[in-house]
């Protein structure tokens, strides 16, 4: 009989990662996390994270696994086919992968695909290539949309440091991974922005914080221009 095992956050454990039986009698694995120091974005202010010397992720260290039934959370173990890290990787690429499932599929859009949903990160040259895929606007855009896009202070790519209060949150499901997020928006005299958190508790509404970062990208919220926030660290 198979045995399930999964992270503490309830991540199921993928095949590759190596896990070892100890004479307590629990499983053991190396784990490769998300960055704390930089947020995954590589970088804090304009200085490459020294934490994890730019990757973006620290590790793989060795955590505690779990069994199925110690973690208590019902039978349905398929929501939980991912791993920590690829799962944040798929959402900070989740623009490119919902093209690619939307356009028209080739031989190489499938097989990148097939690489993404078998829980295995891409190789370098394919990345280079993936990343080539990135969606690009309609060349015949409106001229509200061109208006949109230019009326934002910020850009993709700008490093920031703003003081915000986050006035909004709101819940969302990736159409790629499945995973649960939330979007925290607030206005400052600079414009709107908004950042990604995993629960509501990421940020409190009303609360002033200072944020540092990368602008991901300038899309709409409400109506209106607004840069999302790659942070890479983040006081009140």
């Amino acid at each position: 009989m198979a045995v399930y095992l999964f992270t503490k956050d309830y991540h199921l454990i993928q095949p590759g990662i190596i896990v070892n039986s100890r004479l307590d009698g629990y499983y053991y694995g190396l784990i490769s996390r998300e960055c704390d120091s930089c947020n995954g974005a590589g970088a804090v202010m304009e200085a490459i994270c020294s934490h994890c010397s730019g990757s973006g992720t620290t590790g793989p260290l060795e955590e505690r696994l779990y069994e199925w039934n110690e973690l208590g959370l019902g039978h349905d173990k398929s929501v939980f086919d991912s791993n920590p890290d690829q799962e944040s990787w798929k959402k900070r690429h989740s623009d490119i992968i919902d093209a690619l499932r939307n356009g028209k599929q080739n031989s190489f859009s499938t097989s990148l695909l097939n690489q993404l949903d078998s829980g295995l990160f891409l190789s370098e040259k394919q990345y280079e290539v993936f990343c080539s895929l990135a969606p690009k606007p309609p060349a015949s855009s409106s001229k509200e949309e061109v208006v949109l896009a230019l009326t934002h202070k910020y850009i993709k790519g700008d490093r920031i440091k703003i003081t915000i209060v986050f006035t909004d949150c709101v819940f969302r499901v990736n159409k790629t991974t499945k995973a649960t997020y939330y979007i925290f928006s607030g206005t400052t005299s600079e414009g709107l922005f908004a950042a990604y958190g995993p629960n509501q508790q990421s940020f409190l509404l009303g609360t002033k914080y200072v944020i540092t970062g990368l602008v991901k990208f300038v899309g709409e919220l409400n109506s209106q221009p607004c840069a999302y926030i790659a942070i890479a660290s983040q006081t009140t």
